[in-house]
């Protein structure tokens, strides 16, 4: 028994022994402690990796993509919105119309007028030296003929226009000692208008005419010639128009500058259908005095009603008495722009004139007309209406206003 028990505690010490003394190999090689291969621990780890090396792939590509889709900066537009204009500004910059062109001479002004459908920009370049003088309107056409000049009475020698890019050039040519007064846009009206002024004083030979060897009246004689031509003014007013022109013609062999009398013996004359009796009268008048108004008013009317309205027109324009002085004489002209269908013209002179004078049913009827013609039917309608209250219209106008009047508001009544 006890030899048995000495057996199992020395078995119990050499597995104490044994189990203390490492593991010694032969090989150099480890063996493994792990059930998995390490041939497939190093295929999983290279798989594992491929798998992460792809993920972060991905990632870095898309990251690459948003970068280049967005900028880093963000980028400032340089380029500005264009400005917002106005209706009116807007049409400073649409091409325009020189609808009219006319030239005044009033006193030692002479006036150039340039109707335009729309304001337009323009630019004034002068030369003293040379006298001349050119006015580019920009982005402008003329549809207008130009005026015919009396060289003689306005500053302007010579006239002309040329187109160039689109713009309007009018060259004119000034006689020596002219100089520019004033220049005006005038946009208050539907219709507005650039006003050029020249001042230009003539010298007397300018105004050299031959006359016949000058006569003196004495006040005596003055007196009877002034008592003479009133009775023929009352033998005209009592129809007695033979003798009223047989007094006058005497009276204008006695005094040949008697202007007054040569003047009512033209109207007589123009009245009774003697047509060329009264021209050579007025022709003979115009030699002594050129720059009468009515003489001129004469001649105009006389030519008038042969048909040559641009010749008449022409002669008015070449010296116009200021229309405060004289608005009869410029009422004429506006009936002239009318024949010549230079309506805008007509109305922007009828406007003037109903100004001085509200109450003239004729210059009203006048505008009307014209208003018609470049259909504006409610402002026609209007001056209608106001030639009719004003009266003083002769039988042939006043049928004709009312059947305008009628058809306007038929017009009217239709449309609405």
């Amino acid at each position: 028994m006890s030899l048995i028990n000495n057996m199992l505690k020395d078995l119990e010490k050499r597995e104490a022994v044994h189990s203390n003394i490492p593991n010694i190999f032969l090989t150099g090689n480890k063996p493994s402690t792990h059930p998995i291969s390490i041939k497939k621990i190093m295929a999983g780890s290279a798989l594992f990796s491929l798998i992460i090396l792809s993920y972060l792939f991905i990632l870095l590509t898309k990251s690459a993509d948003s970068t280049l889709a967005k900028p880093l900066v963000q980028s400032t537009s340089l380029t500005k919105s264009a400005p917002h204009f106005s209706s009116s500004e807007m049409s400073w910059l649409k091409p325009a119309l020189i609808t009219g062109m006319s030239v005044q001479v009033k006193d030692n002004i002479t006036e150039i007028t340039f109707l335009l459908d729309h304001p337009a920009l323009y630019h004034i370049e002068s030369d003293n030296i040379s006298g001349n003088l050119s006015v580019t309107l920009e982005n402008a056409q003329l549809v207008a003929a130009l005026p015919t000049l009396n060289y003689l009475n306005s500053a302007i020698e010579q006239l002309s226009t040329s187109a160039q890019n689109g713009d309007t050039i009018v060259h004119f040519r000034l006689f020596p000692g002219s100089n520019i007064k004033y220049v005006n846009l005038n946009t208050t009206e539907k219709n507005p208008e650039l006003v050029i002024a020249v001042e230009y004083q003539p010298t007397l030979e300018q105004y050299k005419t031959k006359l016949p060897g000058n006569r003196i009246k004495t006040p005596a004689i003055q007196s009877i010639l002034t008592e003479q031509y009133q009775s023929a003014l009352s033998e005209a007013e009592s129809g007695q128009y033979q003798t009223a022109i047989n007094t006058l013609n005497l009276l204008l062999k006695t005094d040949p500058q008697f202007l007054n009398a040569r003047v009512s013996l033209i109207a007589l004359l123009l009245d009774q259908g003697q047509i060329k009796r009264a021209e050579a009268i007025v022709d003979n008048g115009l030699i002594l005095s050129p720059e009468f108004p009515s003489l001129i008013e004469l001649k105009a009317r006389i030519l008038t009603s042969r048909g040559k309205i641009t010749q008449a027109l022409n002669l008015m324009q070449s010296v116009s008495p200021t229309i405060n002085d004289n608005p009869d004489f410029h009422a004429f002209i506006a009936a002239l722009y009318q024949q010549l269908n230079d309506d805008k013209l007509a109305i922007n002179l009828y406007k003037r004139l109903v100004n001085i004078n509200p109450q003239n049913g004729n210059w009203w009827f006048g505008m009307a007309v014209s208003l018609e013609k470049i259909n504006e039917p409610k402002q026609a309608n209007f001056a209608y209406i106001k030639a009719l209250s004003e009266g003083h219209l002769n039988t042939e106008s006043l049928v004709y206003l009312r059947s305008r009047l009628k058809a306007l508001q038929g017009q009217a009544y239709a449309n609405n």
